[in-house]
């Protein structure tokens, strides 16, 4: 509610392992403008995230 009234953009963490396990919870996970990584798999995000890293 407050990033609507301030016309912000809510970027969410969900990633594919999550949402295919069912782990999602409703104006959560769900509530969110932008999934930047919903299409990859935990894994994929562990070696971007390393990669980023180093």
């Amino acid at each position: 509610m407050q990033a609507e009234k301030m016309n912000y953009v809510v970027s969410g963490t969900t990633n594919k392992s999550e949402l295919l396990c069912g782990y999602f919870v409703k104006f959560r996970d769900g509530g969110v403008d932008l999934g930047p990584i919903a299409n990859m798999y935990k894994l994929q995000g562990y070696q971007l995230f390393r990669i980023v890293k180093d």
